[in-house]
């Protein structure tokens, strides 16, 4: 089929594809914002973090260390503004300190190549999927995400379609290419009952069996499915850098100064002359009072959670803390004192768990509220959680933010 065509052969248009100055850009807000940076080769995904740019050099120094298996990095990606960006790199060992190549262009690339969205938990879009008519393999579920020629569905049951026996959902089930003669969707809003063929991408166990398939829908019902998914964009708007670049060989360090530049002149509120520079002291209690109040600050710990609050949550109205180590959590704790810290059970590589239960016997989390998080938290994970006095479980899979604002504001 036509919607299924070859990584090379994918075309990008200019809106996908950042290049030259617009990079630098881009990798200032990943360094500004904390994001992590995930770093793909032969030996499987890896997380860091970037802390500074070598301009001269063409190259980001990494935070930390990375296995020894993982130096043979070639890809990397990172989510900013509700998208997915990649690039090709190579790791460089510069005397113990690790730095990856600053490509040349970045390219926006969601796996289906196209706009898409979530459902929510309320949504409840069901799917049924059968490989034949009496033969193969069926399996019930919902959606979690759709794209206009394809969706990813949560598989709840499966089955032996030849003898109507059920089968323990798992990754193999269908291998990827596998045509699927019937998919049945119910529940997208404004469509009804849809039924399409089409064929297997790819499944995996990610907080439960996950089944991504390939469709192409036809008609009235894919002038819906399309305004369906635009209703639920946000304006694209490319990332531009807002400051005049350092000059050569000066190290762009996160944090660092900066030389101003046009726009930072332009932006630049006049300075007060004359009498209004001349406030007598009984006008400065006023001004102290009309200060406003500082912004509740929020601690997220784990890669899943940290990805969900960038993408689905308005974060102006709270001042949200990104730590990028274990170190850096402790300090911002004692120094931040956030009201609430969202947690996964793993995260920084080690337990989670037990990193905030040492935490707890310190008394430094006294004063902070904790919230478990995970795309599927086990019996265990929560029984856990009872040691560490959390106060909320929260499931990642179908949260909604009036979710998260409902807690921020309990």
């Amino acid at each position: 089929m036509i919607f299924f065509k070859k990584k090379k052969e994918q075309s990008h248009s200019p809106e996908d594809v950042v290049q030259g100055d617009e990079v630098l850009a881009y990798l200032d807000e990943v360094i500004r914002q904390k994001v992590n940076i995930d770093l793909f080769g032969s030996s499987g995904r890896y997380e860091s973090t970037l802390v500074t740019l070598d301009e001269k050099g063409m190259r980001a120094r990494l935070l930390g260390t990375l296995p020894s298996q993982a130096r043979d990095v070639s890809k990397g990606g990172f989510a900013l503004d509700r998208m997915y960006w990649m690039f090709a790199t190579q790791i460089v060992n510069d005397g113990g300190k690790l730095f990856i190549q600053i490509p040349n262009t970045i390219i926006r690339k969601d796996r289906r190549r196209c706009a898409r969205t979530n459902f929510t938990r309320r949504e409840e879009v069901k799917v049924t999927i059968l490989q034949g008519l009496g033969s193969g393999i069926g399996v019930l579920g919902t959606a979690i995400n759709v794209s206009e020629n394809g969706m990813q569905v949560f598989v709840k049951n499966a089955m032996n379609l030849s003898d109507e026996k059920p089968i323990q959902p798992h990754p193999g089930l269908f291998p990827p290419g596998t045509d699927l003669m019937l998919i049945r969707i119910h529940g997208i809003p404004g469509m009804g009952q849809v039924e399409v063929s089409g064929k297997v991408v790819r499944m995996s166990r990610d907080g439960g069996v996950k089944l991504v398939v390939g469709f192409k829908m036809e008609g009235h019902h894919a002038q819906i499915l399309g305004k369906f998914i635009d209703g639920r964009q946000m304006e694209f708007r490319r990332t531009r850098r807002q400051r005049r670049k350092p000059e050569d060989g000066a190290e762009l360090m996160s944090g660092g100064e900066w030389s101003p530049g046009p726009d930072d002149e332009e932006s630049r509120s006049p300075e007060p002359s004359g009498p209004s520079l001349e406030a007598s002291n009984e006008e400065m209690p006023e001004r102290a009072e009309s200060k406003p109040q500082s912004k509740q600050a929020i601690m997220v710990l784990g890669s899943d959670m940290e990805r969900w609050i960038r993408f689905e949550l308005e974060t102006d109205a709270y001042q949200w803390i990104f730590p990028v180590s274990l170190e850096s959590a402790i300090h911002e704790i004692q120094s931040a004192r956030p009201t609430w810290i969202f947690f996964q059970p793993d995260f920084h590589n080690v337990d989670g768990l037990d990193f905030m239960v040492q935490l707890r016997s310190t008394g430094i989390l006294n004063t902070c509220r904790l919230a478990l998080c995970g795309l599927q938290l086990s019996v265990k994970d929560k029984v856990r959680g009872r040691l560490v006095q959390a106060d909320r479980y929260i499931d990642i899979e179908g949260l909604l933010p009036e979710d998260i604002l409902e807690v921020l504001e309990s």
